[in-house]
């Protein structure tokens, strides 16, 4: 038992020891967009694959390492050394949640102390960045002429594909189903472009 519980607080202070602020996730972003903004780099396609997962980490960042379907307990030793601000008792669609509010984020819990969706409250960066991450991410496509990198942005697409389900599931839990139809739109976008279908289309071939 005493050995389980070490091995889990190994990995809490190792998830949290790789954690990136939000000033440095900003400023490699920032990076990558003026790159694909120089001609002569705009031309390669690690500039524009690297730019998409600079927008995708952006897009990740306040619920990194944690998803729902996790106890109460285990999310808040990942989320170990960010403070909770407040929480309080919230009613939506009939359904009650114990809320924890960070700086960032809204983590929604059930009634038995499993976590059900997080809302992001504050972006690391402006924009829709899922479909900025989707779009540079075609863009690297288009540029890896000799389909050398299908399986690469393959994989990519997938993580993005469920990011985008996720988000339109939260939506929907929130009662923004107007919201939640945009969402599932891109999530089937992304399912159907040549990022996923790249590889199969390959393979029969």
């Amino acid at each position: 038992m005493k050995r389980v519980l070490f091995l889990m607080f190994a990995l809490a202070v190792s998830v949290v020891s790789f954690a990136q602020s939000p000033e440095k996730l900003a400023k490699k972003l920032n990076s990558a967009i003026e790159a694909s903004n120089n001609p002569k780099k705009a031309a390669k396609y690690a500039t524009w694959f690297n730019l998409g997962e600079a927008y995708a980490t952006a897009f990740r960042a306040p619920s990194k390492d944690v998803w729902p379907g996790m106890p109460m307990d285990q999310v808040k030793m990942i989320w170990g050394s960010q403070r909770v601000i407040s929480n309080e008792q919230r009613e939506v669609q009939g359904v009650p949640f114990f809320v924890d509010i960070y700086e960032d984020k809204e983590a929604y819990y059930n009634q038995a102390g499993v976590l059900e969706m997080i809302v992001v409250t504050k972006p690391v960066a402006e924009g829709d960045l899922l479909q900025l991450a989707f779009e540079a991410y075609m863009k690297a496509y288009e540029l890896d002429t000799k389909g050398s990198k299908r399986e690469e942005l393959a994989e990519v697409a997938q993580k993005l594909k469920d990011d985008a389900m996720n988000d339109a599931v939260t939506a929907y839990m929130l009662g923004d189903f107007a919201s939640a139809s945009e969402k599932f739109e891109k999530t089937a976008i992304i399912g159907e472009s040549p990022l996923l279908n790249a590889v199969d289309a390959m393979a029969i071939y």
